[in-house]
């Protein structure tokens, strides 16, 4: 048989399964509104970010689908705004699955909070009718951009009344501290100091609550909220001091069993760094577990800020902000040195080849073959021969993917698809011998961690094959094996 005529034959296969990564699940249509209380160190709604409404859908969807731990791990992608979601669910969401699921995501999220004083407790019992309307008002001036309102409402609160630790009262109080920052049109220097002043103890109140709650990541916010009023009243060394808090809460959300990985905290904390001020050593390990560049080398201190741009970079990819997560790579490449650098690099290619800008990827990817460590050059060459693979210039595929296959490293992300991809490339030039062990190395590698929608896949390749050469006996075996799946 003409190896043409199998390679034509493997041409849906080729799209099938080269560079074999699972392709990210669509994405709800991002919100078109973007409301910012200045200083208040968080958005009320994310430009980038689902609306409610959508997320809802999202989860929903997903569901009825794949059940609840995937709805789950989908929407744990935003827990901002999942929360979001939470503080504005209408009274009826107690009987809705999609409301119980977003609770369970931020219960899980906050796990040292005990199960009384957490959402799905919230939801069942419902919150005080005078609470609740006191923080849709709140919720609403603050929301259209009324100040004055706003203002008022919160002088009229009676925030005494309002003291048991709950997550209801926790929203009332940032809001309130939101609105202590709002300045009145004719305010002079003196109401100024008075207004940053009293601001700066609405967020301390509110923080100390969150962390009462286990709510770190709005611990975290209230400290950088604190820190922004530090600098506005030229207190440097408090600004320093809350933002070194800020990052410790949010190194501990990201260090937990269930982290916490919201992109917008951490843009934050980059964004609003004091000069001089390193990381807190709090954050070494979470942030290189997140950043999941593979490296196995150590890191010096300080702290390198490439690795929270490489974190960011990754969770932006994740929820489909492919501009934004490239952005973020390239923050992380520039600050960060090798072979760092080198596996941000690899991580921007792959998101190039997402974004199916190919020229980009192989122009990255070109300069990352020569590269002297074995676990980035090799993940290279296998990308770039995926690429070659997928514009049918099988040869030189060939010659890219078993230099890749049979390099130093023992192992690399996205290795066990390059064998795949290799075997199918040894079965397009018609080395059937070859073509089997590689595809079948890879499925060995595929059941080993568990990825049964890659093993289906190569699985199905492979049946496809054997049905080309008339193969009875191993279509037989492959389709008893898929229908085990």
């Amino acid at each position: 048989m003409r190896p043409s005529a199998l390679a034509s034959l493997l041409a849906p296969a080729l799209c099938g399964l080269a560079g074999c990564a699972s392709e990210p699940l669509p994405e709800p249509r991002p919100s078109k509104t973007e409301v910012q209380v200045s200083g208040a160190g968080d958005l009320l709604q994310g430009e980038a970010a689902p609306e409610t409404r959508e997320l809802l859908e999202g989860v929903r969807s997903r569901l009825s689908s794949e059940g609840r731990l995937a709805a789950g791990a989908w929407a744990a992608r935003w827990p901002a705004e999942a929360l979001r979601a939470l503080r504005t669910a209408p009274p009826a969401a107690a009987q809705d699955p999609a409301y119980a699921a977003l609770a369970w995501v931020r219960d899980a999220l906050c796990p040292t909070r005990p199960p009384e004083q957490g959402w799905r407790a919230l939801l069942a019992r419902g919150e005080p009718a005078e609470l609740a309307r006191a923080r849709r008002e709140l919720y609403a001036a603050l929301g259209s951009g009324d100040g004055l309102r706003a203002r008022e409402l919160a002088e009229d609160l009676e925030l005494d009344g309002y003291l048991e630790p709950t997550l209801a009262t926790l929203a009332l109080r940032e809001l309130v501290a939101r609105t202590a920052l709002l300045a009145a049109e004719d305010e002079d220097e003196e109401e100024r100091a008075e207004r940053l002043t009293r601001a700066d103890a609405r967020w301390s109140e509110a923080g100390a609550l969150a962390r009462r709650l286990g709510c770190l990541d709005r611990a975290a916010e209230a400290e950088l909220a604190r820190a922004a009023i530090a600098r506005r009243q030229a207190d440097l060394s408090a600004a320093r001091a809350r933002w070194l808090d800020a990052a410790t809460l949010a190194a501990r959300a990201l260090a937990q069993r269930s982290p916490l990985l919201e992109p917008g905290l951490w843009e934050r904390l980059i964004e609003t760094r004091p000069a001089e001020q390193a990381w807190p050593l709090d954050a070494r390990a979470p942030l290189v577990a997140a950043a999941a560049l593979g490296v196995r080398s150590s890191l010096e201190p300080p702290l390198p800020e490439g690795l929270a741009w490489a974190c960011v970079a990754r969770w932006r990819r994740a929820r489909g902000e492919e501009q934004a997560a490239l952005r973020a790579f390239l923050h992380a490449e520039e600050d960060l040195s090798e072979p760092w650098a080198g596996h941000a690099r690899l991580a921007q290619a792959r998101l190039l080849l997402d974004m199916n800008q190919t020229g980009a990827a192989a122009g990255v990817l070109a300069g990352l073959t020569s590269h002297p460590q074995p676990d980035v050059a090799e993940p290279a060459l296998a990308l770039l021969g995926t690429i070659y693979l997928r514009q049918r210039r099988v040869r030189q595929a060939l010659g890219l993917l078993k230099q890749a296959a049979e390099g130093e490293a023992r192992e690399w992300e996205g290795k066990a698809e390059a064998l795949a991809d290799l075997g199918l490339t040894y079965l397009a030039l018609g080395d059937e011998p070859q073509g089997l062990r590689w595809l079948r190395a890879a499925q060995e590698r595929f059941r080993a961690r568990g990825d049964q929608e890659l093993l289906r896949r190569s699985l199905t390749n492979e049946l496809r094959y054997h049905r080309h050469v008339d193969n009875d006996e191993e279509v037989a075996r492959l389709q008893a094996e898929l229908a085990r799946l």
